[in-house]
């Protein structure tokens, strides 16, 4: 925020940092969901599921709730809610453990290189979709285990 106003003056970058909170807030509900991801989280209501974003906790729920998809998250932790900020891998660790649930039966799902990197830190599978932030040849660079086009493709690879 700093960078983006200009000067390091605490009390401003607070007072921007509130304001492009504010700003983002409102905006949230214009945020579509990508095409299947209802479905396909609807179809895994049987599996734990967990979000870990470095986006803000309340922005996750404000999202989730808008297409009543919270109540399929046995975990939401967010930027200022975790211990830690991808691709340090404590916010998946912690999951896993809280959760009792195995490297090995843990897949992380992310739009983006860093959540890659966070999977492989964690030491769990990954899985990059190509049709969010990052383009299919960066996720590529990135190796993730699986790199899907379509959410829904998941269905097909996890039983």
């Amino acid at each position: 925020v700093a960078g983006s106003i200009g000067t390091t003056d605490k009390s401003k970058v607070t007072e921007a940092q509130g304001e492009y909170y504010r700003i983002h807030a409102e905006k949230l509900k214009d945020i579509p969901l990508y095409p299947h991801v209802k479905e396909t989280i609807e179809h895994f209501k049987n599996k734990k599921l967990a979000i870990i974003s470095n986006k803000r906790d309340e922005f996750i729920r404000k999202i989730l709730k808008q297409h009543g998809l919270g109540h399929r998250f046995a975990d939401i932790l967010g930027g200022d809610t975790a211990n830690c900020l991808k691709p340090d891998p404590c916010a998946v660790k912690l999951i896993m453990q809280k959760h009792d649930i195995p490297p090995d039966r843990t897949l992380i799902v992310g739009d983006m290189t860093v959540d890659v990197e966070t999977g492989k830190n964690a030491g769990v599978r990954t899985c990059a979709v190509t049709y969010g932030f990052d383009n299919r040849a960066k996720l590529e660079q990135a190796r993730p285990d699986l790199l899907i086009d379509d959410f829904q493709e998941l269905t097909n690879l996890i039983q």
